[in-house]
């Protein structure tokens, strides 16, 4: 299994979020990494530059994409790569 690519965000509750070109992959501060199925690559890059991420999960991903938590955090699965594309 080829290791995700997890980006770091500004949220009181996501940690990181990670695409693998189907899959959205979000790691929760307290509650392990969950996969939201067929999450489209657009989708990914507006929750990445969202002003809030968490509204953005909640209103446009939690909703609408099947979901199963995949994993407790655990670095074996991911790689963390910085977020250049969040504006500062």
């Amino acid at each position: 299994m080829e290791k995700i690519k997890m980006y770091d965000v500004e949220s009181s509750n996501v940690k990181q979020i990670g695409h693998d070109g189907n899959d959205l992959y979000v790691r929760f501060k307290n509650d392990g990494v969950y996969k939201y199925m067929e999450v489209p690559e657009n989708i990914f890059d507006g929750l990445l530059n969202a002003e809030s991420v968490g509204q953005m999960l909640n209103k446009d991903i939690k909703r609408l994409y099947e979901c199963e938590r995949i994993w407790d955090d655990d670095p074996i699965y991911t790689i963390i790569v910085p977020n250049e594309n969040k504006e500062e």
